[in-house]
């Protein structure tokens, strides 16, 4: 849109008026609206506009009445007209050049419309501030600004067109309507500042620069006035006057026509400005001096030798001035004094650039250069001529393979190229032994390595010449990584980084799998920590120069170390690379926040743990004043147990320790305490909130509840006309159970009790009623929303639905291609169902139909299209490519329609290993485009191939073969015997072994020990595993027996065998009738003999037994459990009932079942069964 000023009859010139304050009104145009009405026609108002016409002196017009114009005050008036036009037969926009115009007048009061369409008299007085053709060219919308003074006081606007002719008719649409008062602000002024070429401020010029005005901040948009004075003490005389219409200029170009500026004079500027609306001038004066100058030029030197001359190029690097060039001999090197000089050699002018060519290598010469302009005078610059002619850099070397094995060998020089120089390239050799004393001039000598030689090269006809000198160093790889998984204080000391240093005081447990950092020193060949280093580089770019540091476990790190030999000179660089191996397991931390809700038994779950074991703790815990309950260890994948029945009303410290995948065990939690104590069974709430869906009757879950039971009612209730159905109690461990089907369809009262933790139970809750009445059933509707995914059939659930039934759409529906697939109907009680496999590939339409609590079945759903037609995709199934590995993955392109992959060792010959290390594994399936590789893998050599499986199971063809080799940390060359040997009650454990893959558990032979009583107890069949953990049974392990174990690499190879460790402990039951030997730790070094006696009687018994003992000697313990293992009580040595006695009497005080009395010494126990009536 363009914005057109239009200023008529009164209009006042106008320039731009600076200070103006314009405080101005928007109009809002709405019929009625107080200060609107209309003057003849019938106008049409829309939202903030309003539409007129006019033609054959007729149309409409409209008053504004509520805004008054003051006499002698200025306004503006601002508004939007759209004009277009219309003929007789309907065409727009055809342009009126004749006699029509947009009319806007100002009258003393408004004029009363008659009601006709006639233009009324302009009355008298008024003003007219536009009369336009805004026809003329169509469509055409416009915003017009109306500058003027009112001549008088009016307080109407007057909008209306005209056209004398008939068609066509001309229309306009006014909107945005404003007006502004124009005020004068007696504070007016003209701002401005002098600046340089880079738009510094300043005041003071050199002569040889451009002055710039920068008065964009006031003046940046109309024309004003410049005047230019020249400063003569107080006086000033004017030179020139401008104009401009740009707040900032270049004031010297702009006077440069009328003006000719001159050095150490002072000018002064004047810029004004008329504001003919408020019929002002405002000016502002500024000075600034030019001062005298001299342009001071630069120039840059190359030159270019040959044997006894050279050429010196200067290239100016001043432009637009004009260019001297001479060129002086001296007798100086380096020299541009005068006093130096012998003469002048040559001279140059008007030529930014010049050689001077073949000047005398044994000479010394300066060049001298000037820039000058008109203006300003030059200042000359000097630069003495230093050519490098002699830019050869030559090296000796030894003139072999590796000098540092040889007795003698050959030195010759070559150039920084690497050519070998010689005599017949132009140079003279002048070699001296400095440990002989011998001098030769061949172009190449014979050393020792305890040599120290000089050499003396020179460049026939010319100045050049070289001093070389060179002395063997046989750098020896004394340099070494080690880690250390425990910082020492004085490996603490060395860490400079305060960080590092106090993160390695704090390591956890001197354990880098689980703190993640380790030591790493820089070692010489003798253990010891490197000091007379050049410099210390690692590869992750952290801590230069630093001799000890920690680093990250898992991370390979590399150091690069700098060594200065002996002769101070020369230097020898060395590498070495680390890594400290965490497996996941590894890693694997002891779990925390152990505790119980009288119900379950809880804990954090551990990062990688698949397995948790939960024990009876074994540090000791003050738990409760009643002997604490024993049980076998317990083991689940989850982080909460379930706590045995057995368990549950007695007291009991427990521990729980994580299992990884390889098997490997953390260290266990602390310990926590169980106790029927803690869970308040007294004040056991009855369940509350007893409600149905139809399927389901649920209740609010009742703290420390182990069981609730469910029967009808014992309170009578009201439930429904018919009889009530009665049905044996149900029993849940959850606080919802499933109505049975013989009940779905009748009336029934129920109530819930909650049994707690101790075997007590709650009162029954307020009883609920169930009625098949309260389903609506005879609205059943249909399910809805049917959708499927890869491998199951879905659609939102249906109030009170029991089952749903989904079967073969019965309405026709257009869903495949092909043949569509059949199935027979298929049943569910839940809102979704598997995709059966021989339809999973195919087509066909479906649906599902509910069945309420009650038996009904709804209407079937809208019908739905599965369409999986991908089997032919399968048949061109590709076998994968781009085979690789990284450090822990084997990695592989994926296959377009793979669903599967399957990884096996290749089966297609392949150049990749000895055939006595390639390792075997069986096909490991995955459906990533990777697979970790395996722990027994990762450090040994194997083939391997992948082969891609499609949704119908078809299998592609297999990829071309690939080998995984792993030379660097080949471990089963250097597999250590495991170590860490331990077991708990009835199983052996060890510590893992980088690159094992399994452990061969075994007697040793001719081992002696007096594990077993003088003895080294049982022997037993070697065993294998492939953990570092074998649980015994009593098939497979004696009771007491000494044990060790091997290691076993991918390879085959072995490890030497482990220390022998003894075994003693609970793995079997001989008789569970009579005597029961319990295999266990024991007291002391004593033991009760293999002819020992133990008689109890009489048996059965009341309670009031005999036992006999042959050994009246030994310290014999009695343990009492019941059926279930539980602990009763305990003597700690049965002979301090009555010393030296071999019968004791004792009354056992206990209800009526079967015990088992456990006698234990130190080498082993016996247990005996008795029967209290």
């Amino acid at each position: 849109m363009k914005k057109n000023i239009l200023l008529l009859l009164f209009f006042v010139s106008f320039i731009k008026v600076f200070t103006q304050q314009d405080p101005c009104n928007t109009i809002p145009i709405i019929q009625n609206n107080s200060g609107w009405s209309y003057t003849h026609g019938s106008p049409t108002w829309t939202t903030n506009s309003i539409w007129l016409w006019a033609k054959n002196n007729r149309g409409e017009g409209v008053n504004h009445f509520n805004f008054s114009f003051k006499r002698n005050q200025q306004y503006r008036v601002r508004l939007t007209a759209t004009a277009t036009s219309l003929t007789l037969g309907g065409t727009q926009n055809i342009p009126i050049l004749d006699n029509a115009f947009m009319n806007v007048i100002l009258t003393t009061n408004r004029l009363i419309p008659d009601g006709r369409a006639i233009i009324p008299p302009i009355p008298t007085p008024n003003q007219v501030i536009m009369q336009k053709n805004i026809w003329n060219q169509l469509p055409n919308s416009d915003t017009y600004e109306l500058v003027f003074t009112a001549e008088q006081d009016f307080n109407n606007l007057w909008f209306f067109p005209t056209k004398q002719s008939n068609w066509p008719q001309a229309n306009v649409l006014i909107t945005d309507l404003e007006i502004c008062p124009i005020t004068c602000n007696a504070d007016n002024e003209v701002n401005f500042h002098f600046e340089d070429k880079d738009a510094i401020q300043q005041s003071a010029f050199n002569l040889c620069e451009d002055v710039f005005v920068n008065a964009s901040s006031t003046l940046n948009i109309d024309a004003y006035n410049i005047e230019l004075f020249e400063v003569n003490f107080n006086a000033t005389t004017l030179l020139s006057r401008k104009s401009t219409t740009t707040g900032q200029f270049n004031l010297t170009e702009l006077f440069a026509d009328t003006v000719t500026f001159e050095a150490n004079t002072t000018y002064e500027v004047k810029i004004s400005m008329e504001n003919t609306y408020c019929n002002t001038t405002i000016f502002k004066t500024k000075r600034f001096t030019y001062n005298d100058s001299f342009i001071e030029g630069d120039f840059e030197l190359v030159y270019n030798c040959s044997d006894t001359t050279f050429d010196a190029s200067v290239q100016s690097l001043t432009s637009n001035v004009a260019h001297h060039w001479k060129l002086y001999e001296t007798s100086v090197a380096g020299s541009i004094l005068d006093s130096d000089t012998i003469n002048l050699v040559t001279e140059v002018n008007d030529v930014d650039s010049h050689t001077f060519n073949s000047l005398d290598t044994e000479k010394h010469y300066y060049v001298a250069y000037n820039a000058s302009t008109t203006n300003c005078n030059a200042s000359e610059v000097r630069i003495a001529l230093t050519p490098d002619c002699c830019t050869l850099t030559p090296k000796i070397f030894p003139f072999c393979d590796d000098p540092c094995v040889m007795d003698v060998f050959p030195l010759k020089v070559k150039d920084q190229n690497d050519q070998i120089i010689t005599s017949s390239d132009g140079y003279n050799f002048f070699w001296t032994n400095t440990t002989t004393g011998d001098i030769i001039t061949n172009d190449i000598v014979l050393a020792r390595s305890s040599d120290v030689w000089t050499l003396t090269l020179k460049k026939i006809d010319s100045n050049c010449e070289y001093e070389l000198k060179y002395s063997l160093v046989c750098c020896n790889d004394t340099i070494q990584l080690k880690n250390y998984e425990c910082p020492t204080v004085n490996d603490v000391d060395l860490l400079s980084n305060t960080k590092i240093r106090e993160q390695a005081k704090t390591a956890n447990g001197c354990r880098p799998c689980n703190s993640g950092v380790f030591v790493i020193a820089i070692e010489d060949e003798l253990g010891n920590a490197i000091t007379d280093f050049e410099s210390i580089t690692w590869s992750d770019g952290l801590e230069e120069n630093e001799v000890i540091r920690l680093g990250d476990v898992n991370t390979t790190y590399t150091a690069t170390v700098t060594l200065r030999n002996p002769d101070g000179v020369s230097t020898c660089t060395y590498e070495d690379t680390i890594i400290y191996e965490c497996s996941e397991c590894e890693i694997v931390d002891a779990p925390k926040n152990l505790s119980n809700d009288g119900t379950f038994l809880s804990w954090d779950p551990v990062p990688n743990a698949t397995e948790y074991i939960i024990s009876v703790a074994s540090k000791p815990v003050n738990c409760c004043n009643e002997p604490l309950l024993y049980f076998s260890d317990l083991s689940t994948n989850t982080n909460t147990i379930r706590i045995p029945d057995d368990l549950k009303n007695g007291c009991f410290a427990w521990e729980v320790k994580a299992v990884c995948t390889d098997g490997s065990i953390s260290e266990p939690s602390e310990p926590s305490c169980y106790s029927k104590k803690d869970i308040d069974c007294e004040n056991f709430p009855a369940p509350i909130n007893l409600s149905t869906d139809g399927t389901f009757l649920s209740w609010d879950a009742v703290p420390h509840a182990t069981e609730y039971i469910i029967s009808v009612a014992s309170k009578p209730v009201n439930c429904c006309n018919e009889p009530l159905l009665y049905f044996s109690d149900l029993r849940t461990n959850t606080n919802t159970i499933r109505i049975p089907d013989d009940l779905k369809n009748g009336c029934f009262a129920w109530e819930v009790k909650a049994v707690c933790a101790n075997g007590d139970i709650s009162e029954p809750s307020e009883p609920s009623c169930y009625s098949k009445k309260d389903i609506d059933c005879e609205n059943f509707p249909a399910p809805t929303n049917l959708s499927n995914n890869d491998t199951h059939l879905l659609w939102d659930p249906v109030p009170h639905a029991v089952e749903y039934i989904v079967s073969v759409a019965s309405k026709p529906v257009i869903c495949c291609d092909g043949p569509e697939s059949y199935f027979s109907d298929l049943r569910t009680t839940t809102n979704s169902i598997q995709i059966p496999d021989d339809i999973k590939i195919g087509c066909f339409a479906w649906e599902v139909k509910a069945v309420c609590a009650n038996g009904d079945i709804s209407k079937p759903s809208e019908p739905i299209c599965y369409d999986n037609e991908e089997k032919d995709e399968c048949t061109t199934l590709a076998p994968p490519s781009n085979l690789r590995n990284s450090d822990t993955h084997l990695l592989w392109d994926p296959i377009r329609d793979a669903v599967t992959y399957i990884v096996s060792v290749a089966t297609q010959d392949v150049p990749c290993c000895n055939s006595t290390s390639t390792l075997f594994f069986n096909p490991i399936e995955t459906s990533d485009s990777s697979i970790p590789i395996p722990n027994y893998l990762k450090n040994g050599c194997f083939a391997w191939e992948v082969k891609a499986v499609c949704a119908d199971g078809s299998i592609s063809d297999p990829s071309k073969p690939m080998c995984y080799e792993n030379k660097e940390t080949n471990l089963c060359a250097k597999l250590p015997a495991p170590r860490g040997l331990d077991f708990g009650a009835t199983y052996l454990v060890w510590d893992r072994v980088p690159g094992a893959v399994k452990y061969v558990v075994s007697s040793p032979e001719n081992v002696l020990t007096q594990c077993c009583g003088y003895s080294a107890g049982e022997k037993f069949l070697a065993t294998e595993t492939t953990t570092n953990r074998l649980y015994l049974t009593p098939d497979l392990m004696p009771a007491c027996f000494v044990w060790q174990v091997v290691a076993v690499c991918g390879d085959g190879s072995v490890s030497k065998p482990s220390q022998p460790k003894c075994f003693r402990g609970i793995i079997a039951i001989e008789d569970p009738i009579n005597d029961i030997m319990m295999r266990t730790n024991t007291l002391d070094n004593t033991s009760i003999q293999e002819h020992d006696e133990i008689m109890i009687f009489p048996n059965p018994s009341n309670g009031n037994i005999s036992i006999r003992l042959e050994d009246t000697a030994t310290k014999t313990a009695l343990s009492i459990f019941n059926t279930n293992g539980v602990f009763v009580k305990k003597i700690e040595n049965i002979h301090d009932l009555e010393h030296n006695a071999t019968t004791f009497y004792l009354n056992l005080n206990l209800p009526k079942g079967i015990y088992f009395l456990k006698f234990e010494t130190q080498i082993k126990s016996i247990t005996k069964q008795i029967i209290i009536k």
